[in-house]
């Protein structure tokens, strides 16, 4: 490590990745990704580091919606397999490190402190075009690429950005790219048709890809990964080479059935990802054609215990009695995994019980989607912001929610709607709590979540320093 220059700690290592946008934004002109980003330079950088990345056995994960959920269940059943696996994903929800794990655990703010030093070492001997700027992301994947190497992991998943072809994170170098189902959406900066968006996501697949999953897409885009992957590349899809046989619930717990090239195996999750029995299928095909990369003699487990797994902000419940669970739901499709837990919650004996929700969407996403597929399974909702002021939250969503909910407030954050639901809840009943990452964030700051492990019961995960 080089000398300490961020000799006050974490929030002016954290500040100074910034640094090279902020610079540079007066500069930028709006516009798609591919006439606006420079990944370049992340690679660059990368290079200048001696490729931290070209040796290690690397996943990237991208899509539309889940790819953090599909990250971190990727990681675990790897951990749980026996492997040590590093972790990226973003953004955080409530502490900046959350972006970097080892086996689950965050990065220490003093280890995170010592790699911005070194990075900026580096960067400083670059002078960049006065409209372009090493992304802040790109900068965090060239450091948790860094801490990945010098750690020694066997196998390390990174989730990129909004896109993969013009993404920083995608100059990673990765053996295997996963895809999550594809929405039409970032229309601004990806493109207004599904063959953008599609193209700007098939990036994820290089010419170091060897392998790629993915959940069934659209005609169109199903088309371009086919038309991306090259004869040695093998492409997988859910529903063909891999798919849930079967999902059941036991109590606290539910058991995912899956069968994939290997043979027919089961996966045993807390009872709320009962509703993301697909993403399991995924994640499971995944992990384990990685570590049968990575030890081609190893017997793979049947069963995989993973119970002790919290997935931070998806169906995450944060409170009970009443029960308070927290997602982070932008889209309609997303909203029906939603709708799923709450007839799910009510088949298990809490039909008596009353539902809310408090519902913050910027004026960019699907709100309306959200509103109209829970409308027939809430009771109230309260609509509100969250606490992010770069994120745009308007009153495009107060209509639709008064015309679907007959008992429908509003609220200016999510701290006043709690009070405004708080009223309405008896200790039978179920508050939803949904909406961006900035929203889950505000309420795992507002009811103590630990979101520094994404185990339950840390300690008794091995972490070598």
């Amino acid at each position: 490590m080089t000398d300490r220059t961020f000799t006050d700690g974490g929030i002016a290592a954290i500040n100074w990745i910034y640094h090279s946008y902020n610079k540079a934004k007066p500069y930028i002109t709006r516009g798609l990704d591919r006439d606006t980003r420079h990944p370049e330079w992340t690679g660059r950088l990368l290079n200048d580091l001696g490729r931290p990345d070209a040796g290690m056995y690397n996943i990237a994960v991208t899509g539309s919606k889940g790819k953090g959920s599909h990250a971190i269940l990727i990681a675990a059943m790897l951990q749980k397999m026996g492997f040590r696996v590093g972790l990226f994903t973003g953004p955080h929800l409530v502490d900046f490190m959350e972006r970097f794990r080892l086996n689950g655990q965050v990065i220490s703010e003093d280890t995170f402190v010592g790699y911005v030093d070194e990075l900026k070492a580096v960067v400083d001997r670059w002078t960049l075009p006065e409209n372009e700027y090493f992304g802040p992301v790109g900068l965090l994947a060239v450091i948790a690429a860094k801490w990945f190497a010098d750690s020694e992991t066997d196998i390390n998943v990174f989730e990129l950005g909004r896109g993969a072809l013009h993404d920083d994170v995608n100059q990673v170098q990765h053996i295997g790219a996963v895809l999550t189902p594809i929405f039409l959406e970032h229309t601004n900066e990806l493109g207004p048709t599904y063959a953008d968006v599609g193209t700007e996501k098939a990036g994820v697949i290089t010419d170091h890809t060897r392998w790629v999953f993915t959940h069934p897409q659209t005609a169109t885009v199903q088309a371009i990964l086919q038309s991306c992957c090259a004869p040695s590349q093998s492409l997988f899809t859910l529903g063909d080479e891999m798919m849930v046989t079967r999902a059941s619930l036991n109590g606290s717990t539910c058991t995912i059935h899956v069968r994939t090239e290997y043979g027919e195996y089961e996966v045993h999750l807390p009872a709320a990802e009962y509703h993301l029995a697909d993403n399991v299928a995924v994640a499971l095909a995944v992990a384990q054609r990685a570590a049968m990369d990575k030890r081609p003699l190893m017997t793979l487990p049947t069963s995989l215990d993973v119970t002790d797994l919290s997935l931070p902000g998806r169906l995450q419940t944060v409170s009970e009695n009443p029960r308070v669970v927290v997602d982070g739901t932008i889209h309609g499709r997303s909203a029906a995994l939603v709708r799923n837990y709450v007839q799910g919650f009510k088949s298990l004996g809490h039909n008596r019980g009353r539902v809310g929700a408090i519902v913050g969407i910027p004026a960019d996403k699907d709100g309306v989607g959200v509103l109209k597929t829970l409308a027939d399974v809430v009771d109230y909702v309260v609509v509100c912001k969250a606490h992010n002021p770069h994120l745009q939250f308007d009153s495009t969503f107060d209509d639709v929610a008064r015309e679907l909910y007959p008992d429908a407030t509003f609220a200016p954050y999510l701290e006043d709607a709690l009070t405004i639901a708080r009223e309405k809840l008896a200790a039978q009943d179920l508050l939803l709590v949904l909406g961006t990452q900035s929203l889950v964030g505000d309420a795992m700051r507002t009811f103590g979540v630990n979101t520094r492990s994404i185990w339950r019961k840390p300690s008794l995960i091995e972490t070598r320093a």
